[in-house]
């Protein structure tokens, strides 16, 4: 069993294909390798969203259109029922 990260992820797993939109949840380090394998396979948009404002820019310069929510956010009630 092997698991793939980042462009592999991209490019193998999800086999995203020129011109599909791309939602990245987390942009630390395999999520901007995630932005980038989306760059790469010729994703139309990529809208990357983190909890941490922080790695916005670093996201952008990655191919990104960021979109970071605070902290103070409420869970939608799917996500905490199932949590």
């Amino acid at each position: 069993m092997w698991v793939t990260t980042g462009i592999g992820a991209v490019i193998n797993t999800a086999k995203v294909e020129p011109g599909a939109n791309v939602v990245v949840f987390g942009l630390g380090g395999i999520g901007l390798n995630v932005v980038q394998g989306a760059r790469i396979a010729g994703a139309n948009m990529i809208v990357g969203v983190d909890l941490n404002s922080k790695r916005e820019a670093l996201a952008r310069k990655f191919g990104s259109r960021t979109s970071s929510i605070p902290r103070s956010a409420r869970r939608p009630r799917a996500v905490s029922s199932s949590t």
